[in-house]
């Protein structure tokens, strides 16, 4: 098979998979999940002959192949499929963690009514993410971007006869648009100055293209990112969102919708790197990683809490790619996707099992759902950084990226500032993880609980045996593959002593939750009802931290975000939904052209024809008073000339007599009166 039609099938197969379950969806029923669970499974098999080609392709791209869709002026519109190294190994992730989902979602919304719907969205979002991994073009990537944006509203407010679904599904939709318009100007920013959207042409815009227009093209696509990938300030979306079904959350806010915008960043990374931007991505990363991790640890609600950590986890990739640590995002973001994906699907196996998300009402479910017990302490050892799971690796590449960074991105007056805000942000991440396992899984048993269906507990187990063996991807020294796939030639770094200390750092926050934890058991209360922390740590560690963190809470960034932010965009949608543009048409355009042409009609009708007929009218006067001139004066006259005619005529008539002597005397009286007439004149 070409390789370019193998690309090309791995998005295809869950787009037909979505047009056969909305045509036949409800014949299918609840079989509907295994046709998208088949379609996915042969875009997997198509991702991992992708892989298979990149691992010998020696850092060239596999395919890149592109036809014509438009011209607009001088300007040319490619759509196509790109893969390389990049798009190959997290190609793969998104299809496994995926393929997985799908499996468990099928034990998680069996007997729903919508059942075949919601594989349906799920099957597009999926075609949606990897389209957007091959994408060949910055457009194209927009628009499937767009896609994923759309399906996210519709899966996390799938039960929307809940106010808290409907309400976090317009949240997420309208907060990722606020970033998208960002994104929508960079790519006008790159057309207009590179003249192409070609990705592999932007890669080499830096030679052509001034840099202050890379800087700001570059910081417009960022925009997108922090919303895509709920970083602070539009982060607001992300555990709100928890209000849809775990399935989506372990898909879309573990290893897809939240990763596509450090994805961006990584696509664009040469971009980035030559504007001078990549400072703005580490500061805006390592701000979301602390504060994502400092709200997390007041948190009771297990879902939320694994969201703030989302935020904080793509913080911390971020930073790593501001900081030139592109080897090393890309290697946590794969990671993340499997260990995150896997404590979302546990929680919602904990939610199914328990049916509550407060992990205040949690306890002892160890006793009754070992296996989910089991799987949530690998995903939780994996997130704290403890070797020797993925997260361990990949966190301390990051790690390794800050204290020595690429001296061409940043110094390291800029790296070693960021590394000890990692480093605590570690320490936070152990803790707060396993203050929440401790609380669920342990001590007394407040409720009555059960372990969940085989179809949710089997993609479970896979994910917790590839967040074992994941980080054997990319070891530095021993076995760097990942990083060879990315960058050929380049070679990594192993410092022992920082690994030594970032294990140092979990292994010290897992302590502290485990304290915090047997004083809680133990009831030994103190007056703020923080379980005597004090007699634990001294007051040195736990109260400044927890006190940041309530301030946090208190001051509700999140709050003061969505006023600033959301709410004017949200007053904007209402304002306009109640004016109703139809009644608004009707008034601006309807009445106001009737009543232009009533008054038309008036004028034509009063002014125009008026002045028409008033004319008309005088003329019939006229032509009568003429037609009476003609009877009675012009008429009248050549009747009475020719009736005085005849009258002398007739008179006249009867002179004619025939006697001469009549005629003689006629003469003689005629002549009489000629003389006197000739004598008086002549006189």
């Amino acid at each position: 098979m070409p390789v370019a039609l193998t690309a090309a099938l791995v998005p295809i197969l869950p787009a037909a998979a979505f047009v056969l379950l909305v045509v036949f969806g409800r014949r299918l029923g609840e079989r509907s999940g295994w046709v998208a669970i088949g379609a996915l499974a042969g875009s997997l098999a198509c991702a991992v002959v992708l892989l298979v080609r990149a691992l010998s392709a020696e850092g060239e791209p596999v395919v890149h192949a592109t036809f014509r869709w438009a011209t607009i002026g001088r300007f040319g519109l490619d759509f196509g499929v790109y893969v390389d190294g990049l798009s190959a190994s997290v190609l793969l992730m998104v299809a496994i963690v995926a393929l997985m989902v799908f499996v468990y979602a099928t034990g998680y919304m069996h007997g729903d009514p919508r059942y075949p719907w919601f594989f349906a969205v799920f099957s597009l979002f999926t075609c949606s993410m990897f389209a957007l991994v091959t994408s060949a073009n910055l457009l194209q990537l927009m628009v499937f971007w767009e896609v994923m944006g759309l399906c996210s509203y519709l899966l996390i407010g799938f039960w929307f006869e809940r106010e808290e679904a409907r309400r976090a599904s317009i949240k997420a939709f309208l907060t990722t648009r606020v970033g998208d318009m960002g994104f929508l100007l960079g790519v006008v920013v790159l057309l207009a100055r590179v003249g192409t959207l070609d990705i592999p042409v932007l890669m080499r815009a830096g030679e052509t293209t001034a840099r202050p227009v890379l800087l700001i093209a570059c910081l417009l696509l960022f925009c997108g990112a922090v919303g895509k990938s709920a970083q602070f300030p539009l982060h607001i979306w992300l555990p709100d969102a928890m209000a849809g079904p775990t399935p989506v959350s372990g898909l879309l806010h573990s290893a897809t919708m939240v990763a596509a915008g450090v994805f961006l960043v990584a696509r664009m990374y040469p971009v980035f790197e030559v504007s001078g931007a990549l400072p703005f991505v580490a500061g805006a990363g390592i701000a979301s990683a602390v504060f994502g991790a400092s709200l997390a640890l007041t948190e009771t609600d297990i879902k939320r809490t694994l969201a703030y950590s989302t935020m904080s986890q793509l913080g911390y990739m971020m930073a790593a790619l501001g900081m030139g640590g592109y080897v090393a995002a890309v290697f946590h973001l794969i990671t993340h996707g499997f260990f995150k994906s896997l404590l979302f699907l546990s929680a919602g196996s904990v939610i199914h099992g328990s049916e509550t998300q407060d992990v205040r009402e949690m306890g002892g479910l160890a006793k009754t759902m070992k296996i989910t017990s089991i799987v949530y302490l690998v995903g939780a050892l994996a997130l704290a950084g403890i070797p020797p799971l993925a997260g361990f690796f990949s966190k301390d590449a990051i790690l390794v990226s800050m204290w020595a960074p690429d001296a061409k991105v940043a110094t390291q007056a800029l790296g070693h500032p960021l590394f000890f805000a990692a480093l605590a942000t570690a320490m936070l991440t152990a803790f707060y993880m396993f203050r929440q396992y401790f609380m669920v899984f342990t001590g007394p048993e407040q409720r009555h609980a059960h372990e969940s269906p085989r179809a949710m507990l089997v993609p479970m187990v896979v994910l917790a045996v590839l967040t074992s063996v994941a980080g054997a991807i990319n070891l530095p020294g021993l076995f760097p593959k990942l990083g060879e796939l990315l960058v050929p030639g380049e070679v990594e770094n192993a410092l022992w002593w920082l690994m030594l200390l970032s294990a140092s750092a979990a292994a010290t926050g897992v302590y502290i939750a485990w304290e915090q934890n047997r004083s809680r058991l133990e009831g030994a209360h103190d007056r703020n009802g923080t379980f005597g922390l004090e007699r634990v740590y001294g007051s040195v560690f736990i109260q400044p931290v927890f006190a940041v963190s309530d301030f946090l809470r208190r001051l509700n960034i999140d709050d003061i975000v969505q006023r600033t932010v959301l709410d004017p965009v949200v007053a904007t949608s209402d304002f306009l939904r109640r004016m109703d543009i139809d009644v608004v048409y009707m008034a601006v355009f309807v009445r106001l052209t009737s009543a232009l042409a009533e008054g038309l009609s008036r004028v034509d009708v009063y002014v125009i024809d008026g002045a028409v007929n008033l004319i008309g009218r005088a003329g019939l006067r006229i032509a009568a008073a003429l037609r009476l001139v003609d009877i009675r004066a012009i008429d009248g006259g050549v009747n009475a000339v020719g009736g005085g005619t005849a009258a002398i005529g007739g008179w006249l008539k009867r002179l004619q007599t025939g006697v001469v002597a009549n005629y003689a005397l006629f003469m003689l009286l005629f002549g009489i009166i000629i003389f006197y007439v000739a004598k008086g004149l002549a006189r």
